[in-house]
């Protein structure tokens, strides 16, 4: 049990760490976009986007609450062409395999500089749904995904090898680790 422990707070500490160096002026505005149309999403406060706050990012749904975390939101297009954020974070894969492709989504800056990514998901999703032991995992993905350069000492394919060692009990090969990061849009770069 300690070592599992300790997995998750080495990158709980890491993400501590740099967020506090992060201005606010500076932090990436980050929406997480459910369904397979993307216009769904949840608001801080939820377990289901806690991902994006933790790891430094402004989820940009929150002016649409009172920051309680109440459940999802249903918004429209427009919604999301006027917050404009900077990186969209998904579990759909049909939201994922269609919003470069679709003409609604196109003027947004996540998608003009292909910043959108979709959660890994083998064998759960490491975002949300269901909100489980992968979220461990998905916190060094999470940061790696809005803050690139800043968690660039961070080597993704180690923590995943590692997680799916102690964790599941199962030693993935470099090309399973590769095939589940560059799967979520990640670039070979930041893993």
């Amino acid at each position: 049990a300690q070592k599992l422990i300790d997995f998750n707070n080495k990158y709980l500490n890491k993400v501590k760490q740099v967020d506090s160096t992060i201005p606010d002026s500076d932090r990436k505005t980050v929406y997480y976009a459910e369904g397979n149309d993307g216009l769904q999403t949840d608001l801080s406060g939820s377990s289901h986007s806690q991902l994006i706050n933790l790891c430094g990012g402004k989820n940009v749904a929150d002016s649409l609450g009172d920051g309680n975390g109440a459940g999802s939101a249903q918004v429209s297009i427009e919604q999301v062409i006027e917050w404009n954020p900077d990186i969209i974070i998904t579990t759909d894969q049909d939201f994922y395999d269609n919003v470069y492709n679709d003409p609604n989504w196109d003027s947004i800056n996540a998608v003009k500089n292909h910043e959108v990514y979709i959660s890994p998901q083998s064998p759960f999703k490491w975002f949300d749904r269901p909100t489980g032991v992968n979220v461990i995992i998905g916190v060094p993905w999470t940061a790696k995904v809005i803050y690139p350069e800043q968690y660039a000492d961070l080597d993704l394919s180690e923590a995943t090898e590692d997680f799916y060692s102690d964790f599941y009990h199962v030693d993935l090969s470099d090309d399973q680790v590769k095939d589940i990061l560059i799967g979520s849009g990640l670039k070979k770069s930041n893993i």
